[in-house]
């Protein structure tokens, strides 16, 4: 379910890098650093990508259909 914040923000994505929250204790630290290496290769911010992936996330109903990391190898 999308939270307030996420559903203006995933209205307004030019504004989602306005939006300041701590991607680690969001996300976890494994997530968090993933979405910072994907926003330097994409030239994004990697507050906007975390709205989009919260927002994939919301929709799906489970964040671990949208963006997994292998826990081993």
């Amino acid at each position: 379910m999308l939270l307030s914040t996420d559903q203006l923000f995933s209205r307004n994505m030019e504004f989602a890098d306005a939006l300041r929250y701590n991607l680690e204790k969001v996300h976890g630290e494994v997530v968090a650093k993933t979405l910072n290496i994907l926003s330097d290769n994409l030239m994004i911010n990697a507050q906007s990508l975390s709205v989009c992936r919260r927002e994939c996330a919301a929709f799906h109903e489970d964040e671990g259909k949208v963006l997994t990391v292998p826990t081993s190898v």
